[in-house]
């Protein structure tokens, strides 16, 4: 992927990053583009590289 000139989104389980699911909605951004919708964008490492990572949370959907 990194010599690659796509850019590629995929997705974790939750077991692959349990600490992420302890993030408090306060520290999460509205989305104002999509009503409901908040985000937490941080950086991990998966699969033995630095990624940018971005969980969303939906009052709707959870």
């Amino acid at each position: 992927m990194d010599g690659s000139p796509f850019h590629f989104v995929g997705s974790l389980k939750a077991n692959q990053a349990p600490e992420l699911l302890d993030v408090p909605l306060t520290d999460y951004e509205t989305i104002v583009e999509y009503p409901g919708l908040k985000a937490y964008r941080t950086t991990r490492q998966v699969l033995g590289q630095e990624r940018t990572v971005v969980v969303t949370y939906h009052e709707a959907l959870y």
